[in-house]
């Protein structure tokens, strides 16, 4: 468990690095290895409805940040779909474990104003190909 947390400290600092140093090797190497030592943290393989549904969650991430990488229009729409199927692995996993209460629906509020308050502040300088794409992962 040791390991993955240094690779996890050590791959997050590489990451935030290579975006600000614009050394893009650095970023390519790290921002996955993020998520690799995730999953070894998690335990393979998953045990469990929920253990396979954040795993399955990490992965997708993994694959929406490796797309997020580029700046260009097509990988960002893949990586915004890859994030869309992750957040359904993350709410299935975390509603599989739910106890409702007036607190659950208070976080439940908070976070659907959240979110509306973003895409309001995002929407003006969203292309209209992307305005779509945008609302449906804000739903998520």
């Amino acid at each position: 468990m040791m390991a993955s947390l240094l690779l996890f400290g050590a791959c997050s600092i590489g990451a935030i690095l290579g975006t600000e140093t614009k050394h893009r090797w650095l970023l390519k190497l790290c921002k996955p290895l993020v998520i690799v030592a995730l999953l070894m943290l998690l335990g393979l393989p998953p045990s469990g409805f929920f253990a396979w549904c954040v795993a399955l969650g990490l992965l997708f991430s993994m694959g929406g940040d490796i797309a997020l990488i580029s700046d260009k229009e097509r990988p960002f729409l893949i990586g915004l779909a890859l994030f869309l199927i992750a957040h359904f692995f993350y709410t299935a996993a975390f509603l599989s474990r739910a106890q409702f209460s007036a607190t659950t629906a208070s976080v439940a509020a908070a976070s659907i104003a959240a979110s509306t308050s973003m895409v309001r502040l995002l929407w003006p300088h969203i292309g209209s190909k992307l305005k779509a794409p945008v609302i449906a992962y804000a739903l998520t």
